[in-house]
């Protein structure tokens, strides 16, 4: 049979293309990362937290959802980042140390 990378639901990778289960599978299978498709990922928690509250995932604290606690993303559904203040100070000033260091 031919080589092939078989994912989780029965998904393979054959040709740079994603395959399903039932259809045929070339020889010339080659590996490929799409997206958000990992045999590796974990599963996302769900955290329930309260109305009007935002959970930070780095410090797991639970703060009001506000520009006080977490800075404007006008990428993000609520306009919020992710991660609260502090945490996000800390992360970029860590990553900032470890590039001027090279």
């Amino acid at each position: 049979m031919s080589s092939t990378i078989t994912l989780a639901g029965g998904y393979r990778f054959a040709k740079g293309t994603l395959i399903h289960r039932d259809q045929v599978v070339h020889s010339e299978a080659t590996p490929l990362s799409v997206g958000k498709v990992n045999a590796l990922s974990k599963p996302r928690q769900n955290v329930c937290v309260g109305k009007g509250m935002k959970r930070c995932p780095q410090c797991q604290s639970e703060l009001p959802a506000n520009t006080e606690n977490f800075q404007r993303d006008k990428h993000s559904s609520d306009g919020l980042t992710g991660w609260c203040k502090p945490c996000r100070s800390t992360g970029r000033k860590a990553s900032y140390r470890k590039v001027s260091s090279k």
